[in-house]
C-alpha cells in the first residue's frame, strides 16, 4: 500500500503508479547531472510480510522527485535520503513556493559529497 505523506501539488492515482513503478534511483543519475525539478512528493509504502525477505510489515518513507526534459516529458526520481529530503525542501522553499502559476520548475545538480567517516552520500545544489 502506498500514500502520500506530503507533496507540492495534488497527485492523481495514476501519477502516483507512476511515480512508484517508472522512478529511477538517484544512485544512477550520473554526478553533475542537471535536473528540472517539477514537483516532489514523499510516499509511504507499506510491504506486508510477505513481500519482504524479513517476514515483518516494513514500512519505507520514499522521496519522489518529479522531473521535466526540454521537451516536456516527465520523470521520475526517488530516493529514501534525508539529505536530498531536506536539501530539496529548502530549495522548493525558496525558489517555488511563493512563484505564481503552476508549471514552476527550479534547475538543480546531482551531486556526491563524503560524510566525515568516509560513506559517499547523493545530494542536490541548486543551480
Amino acid at each position: 500500500m502506498t500514500n502520500i505523506i506530503e507533496s507540492s501539488r495534488d497527485y492523481t492515482k495514476q501519477d502516483i503508479f507512476r511515480m512508484t513503478h517508472n522512478s529511477e534511483s538517484i544512485k544512477n543519475i550520473p554526478e553533475g547531472e542537471f535536473l528540472t525539478v517539477a514537483g516532489w512528493a514523499v510516499l509511504e509504502k507499506t510491504r506486508e510480510p510477505e513481500e519482504c525477505d524479513s517476514g515483518e510489515v516494513v514500512t519505507q518513507r520514499i522521496l519522489i522527485i518529479e522531473t521535466v526534459d526540454i521537451e516536456g516529458k516527465h520523470g521520475y526520481i526517488a530516493t529514501q535520503s534525508d539529505v536530498v529530503y531536506r536539501e530539496l525542501m529548502d530549495i522548493w522553499e525558496a525558489f517555488v513556493v511563493d512563484a505564481v502559476g503552476d508549471g514552476d520548475t527550479v534547475e538543480v545538480c546531482h551531486v556526491l559529497g563524503t560524510s566525515k567517516s568516509g560513506r559517499t552520500f547523493h545530494n542536490i545544489r541548486v543551480v
